[in-house]
This record gives structure tokens, C-alpha cells and sequence, in this order.
């Protein structure tokens, strides 16, 4: 009877446990994990300042005129400089990547907070200029008619020159070049290829880096001597310029998959030779044993 009893009493409490809510039922301790900065140090794939300024100063140093950067030299470059951690190529390009569009992001957010203050003043267009403008240099910085464009002045704009590893020179020198081939091709429609179209979010920078470089190229000729072939040369390098650093990330990525592919089939390769040798080297040695167990064979 005291068996049946305790057994009973056994029951309820499981059934009772099992109407319980699970909150209840797996209730656990929590430990709060606080994390030192030691540990977010050590983790790998991050960058320091140190390493982001190397790579800004190796990058300036080893790009040619165009503006292409030689990636093998600064992965040796990189490789050569003392107490830095071992980067691949890839690694390397990729953060330089991260770097031109974060910064590129921010000149064109400056951009536009510049252009709605203006547009909320549009009496207060010379604002910013020194105070000791004159008169005549104040009749020359006027809004033109063409375009809506707005003047500035063309000193300041010649001595501002942005550096060399920042994305505004970048969009310029790849602007400059498009401008180059634009001008070689001319209006000839059957020359002209169209720029492959790109879509996203981190080519609205790229898009109003552009448009001033344009903006700035039709002040240089003036409203009086502009006519629609310039006009058109224009528009059709800065949609070079937006197509091909637009799709530069695209390309990168391309090829990068390439590269993994060829490495992938090389190895591939190197495999297949090193068992075909290990294969005929068993069967030239299964030969040679069966020769000599032929041999050794007792004769009756």
C-alpha cells in the first residue's frame, strides 16, 4: 500500500510539472558576457588606424597617371613594411574599396547639405567667399542662365585640389579620361557604344561628383560659346564615368570568382599528374614483384 501511495504521489507531481509553462520549466541563470576590448582587438580581419594610413600612402605611391592601381606592388610594399599583420591582395583591395565608398558617401552628403542651404538662400549666393571680395569679382560670380548652373570661383575651385587616394580625384581622373575618349569619338553614333547600365545606392555619389565636374566644364566654356555637340560629348563621359566605377565592384567580384576558379583547376591539375605517376609507379612495381615471385618459384 505505501508502494501504490508513493507511485500516486509520483504522478501528480509529473503531471503538475508538465502543466507547468515551459518559461517556469526551463528557467536558467543568465550570465551577462561584458566584452573587453581585448577581445574585439583580437579578433582577425579588423583594421587600425596604423594599417588604413600605410594603405592610403602605399596606394598613393603606387598609382600610375590614370588612376589604376598596381596591386601587386603594394601587396609587396605591404608585405615589406615592419609590424604590420600579413594581408592577402584581396584582403587589401577590398578594404581600399570600403574606404573610397565610405568617403565618397560623405563628400556627397556634405554636397547636398551645401545645396539645400544654398537653394533655401538663393539670395545669399556668395556666402562663404571672403570679405574683401570686389565688386567686379562679386558681378563675375553670378547664376548663369544655361542649365540652372550656379558660378563659383574658379581660383578656389583650381587651388582645392582633392588628394590623391581620395574618391573624389578617382571619379576626376576617370571623368577626365571618358572626356578623352568622348572627344575622339565625337557625335558619331555608330562609334559610340553604350555605357552598361549599373543600379544602386552607392552610385548617387558617384552620380553628383559627376555632375559638378560637368557643371564646372560647361562654366569654362562659357553660355555664349556653348553648343549641343559639347553638351553631348559631356553627358556622354560622365555616364562613362558613373557606368564604369558603378560596376567596379561588380568587376572585382567577377574577378575575384575568376581567379578562385583558376586556382581551383590548377590544383585540380597538379592533383591528376601526381596520381597518374603514383598509379603507373604501383603497376611498374606490381610488375617487378610478380617477375621476381615468377623467379623464386620452385620448379618440379
Amino acid at each position: 500500500m505505501h508502494a501504490a501511495a508513493s507511485r500516486s504521489s509520483e504522478r501528480i507531481d509529473n503531471d503538475a510539472a508538465v502543466r507547468l509553462p515551459i518559461a517556469t520549466r526551463t528557467r536558467r541563470a543568465v550570465v551577462p558576457v561584458t566584452a573587453t576590448e581585448d577581445s574585439s582587438q583580437a579578433k582577425t580581419g579588423l583594421w587600425t588606424e596604423i594599417e588604413i594610413t600605410e594603405l592610403r600612402q602605399l596606394i598613393s605611391n603606387n598609382t600610375n597617371h590614370a588612376g589604376t592601381v598596381s596591386w601587386v606592388k603594394v601587396e609587396k610594399a605591404w608585405k615589406l613594411v615592419t609590424n604590420l599583420p600579413e594581408r592577402s591582395k584581396a584582403s587589401l583591395s577590398s578594404k581600399w574599396y570600403d574606404i573610397k565608398t565610405k568617403s565618397t558617401t560623405l563628400i556627397a552628403d556634405d554636397t547636398n547639405k551645401t545645396q539645400g542651404s544654398a537653394d533655401t538662400n538663393p539670395d545669399n549666393t556668395l556666402t562663404g567667399f571672403a570679405s574683401n571680395v570686389t565688386t567686379t569679382e562679386a558681378a563675375q560670380t553670378t547664376a548663369s542662365n544655361i542649365l540652372g548652373i550656379k558660378t563659383v570661383a574658379r581660383d578656389e575651385e583650381e587651388n582645392q585640389r582633392p588628394p590623391v587616394d581620395s574618391p573624389d580625384a578617382l571619379i576626376q581622373l576617370t571623368f577626365r579620361k571618358n572626356l578623352q575618349k568622348a572627344r575622339k569619338i565625337g557625335c558619331q553614333m555608330t562609334l559610340r557604344k553604350p555605357p552598361n547600365r549599373v543600379s544602386g545606392q552607392h552610385i548617387k555619389p558617384i552620380i553628383g561628383v559627376v555632375d559638378g565636374l560637368i557643371k564646372s566644364a560647361l562654366l569654362k566654356k562659357g553660355s555664349c560659346r556653348l553648343i549641343w555637340n559639347q553638351l553631348s560629348v559631356l553627358v556622354f563621359a560622365g555616364a562613362l564615368t558613373v557606368s564604369e566605377l558603378g560596376n567596379q565592384h561588380t568587376t572585382e567580384k567577377a574577378e575575384k570568382r575568376q581567379a578562385w576558379f583558376s586556382s581551383s583547376y590548377r590544383e585540380c591539375d597538379n592533383l591528376r599528374r601526381v596520381i597518374g605517376k603514383a598509379t603507373a609507379e604501383l603497376r611498374r612495381r606490381k610488375r617487378l614483384r610478380k617477375k621476381k615471385d615468377a623467379q623464386r618459384a620452385p620448379t618440379m
